[in-house]
């Protein structure tokens, strides 16, 4: 074998190698993964979704108590025909989570029963490259976001200080109330405003005309 065949040779398994590794296009059927994290795509990096797509992606936890967040890392339909279909559970008639379109991408999105159904549904005339997410199976939802604004006991999140929420990702006093401001006060994770001052943060003020923010 000459120099330039082995050269060529080796190329080509290379590329075939490279190409294993890449996601194939999706092709109007249903994938399921089982694993505890994960990433879902419509196909290869920087190639198109196809025309008149119906592609479904389904999540399965090992059991019904389990949450699933879905985090988009990309995101690119033609907006308002081409969509992103997200449900809580392992049907279409399940509740639906979001449909998502266009070119932004779309918060952070927990199923709580277990599954998750995604379905790519695109018309037959423009294309774009589709989107790109990640999945992750925990016993809470977003795992209560970091260890140091809450803890997950039995399935539900413990909120430390003043966050709170289902992932506590919400901070009950916002801006701390701009106590250092003297606005407000932190009380019993709400804002006890100082006279004067209004508002979810205390950030209004009665004689500031642009509003509460």
């Amino acid at each position: 074998m000459g120099p330039h065949i082995f050269l060529l040779f080796v190329g080509l398994t290379i590329s075939l190698g490279d190409a294993a590794l890449q996601p194939a296009p999706c092709d109007k059927s249903r994938k399921v993964f089982t694993e505890g994290w994960g990433v879902i795509t419509d196909g290869p990096f920087g190639s198109n979704y196809t025309q008149d797509s119906h592609c479904e992606w389904l999540i399965k936890a090992n059991n019904t108590h389990k949450y699933i967040t879905l985090s988009f890392q990309s995101m690119g339909t033609e907006c308002s025909y081409d969509y992103v279909f997200v449900y809580d559970g392992d049907s279409f008639s399940a509740p639906l989570l979001g449909s998502f379109s266009g070119k932004t991408d779309p918060q952070n999105i927990t199923a709580s029963s277990g599954s998750m159904l995604i379905l790519l549904y695109s018309d037959t005339n423009y294309v774009l490259d589709g989107f790109r997410a990640e999945y992750s199976v925990t016993s809470c939802p977003g795992n209560c976001t970091h260890q140091s604004q809450g803890m997950c006991v039995v399935n539900t999140c413990v909120c430390e200080g003043d966050w709170g929420g289902k992932d506590c990702a919400r901070r009950l006093c916002p801006e701390d109330c701009g106590a250092t401001q003297g606005r407000g006060s932190c009380h019993l994770g709400h804002c006890r405003c100082s006279p004067g001052y209004s508002g979810q943060s205390c950030s209004l003020h009665r004689m500031d005309p642009s509003g509460n923010r």
